[in-house]
């Protein structure tokens, strides 16, 4: 069974995309304009980059460099045996 709801492309640009157009849809629908020019106006400001929201700007998770292996260090023998699994 699928949903017509959840998004296919789930990556960060394309949740930023949509989270834009649907902040420009609401902006649009809650100041109502009957003047097409004011409209079209109106549109071209939001659409513009920044108005309605930035870039996304993603941290990651330094990479941490690899310590001895547990059966390698100097711990108890059941510490040694349950990291280990042996």
């Amino acid at each position: 069974m699928t949903d017509k709801h959840i998004p296919t492309d789930t990556g960060v640009h394309a949740a930023v995309t949509r989270l834009t157009k649907s902040l420009r849809s609401y902006i649009e629908a809650q100041y109502h304009i009957r003047n097409e020019g004011l409209i079209r106006e109106r549109r071209r400001l939001l659409e513009e980059p920044g108005a309605v929201s930035q870039l996304p700007y993603v941290e990651s998770t330094p990479v941490y460099e690899l310590g001895k292996p547990y059966q390698d260090l100097n711990i108890p023998s059941a510490a040694k045996a349950a990291l280990t699994g042996c």
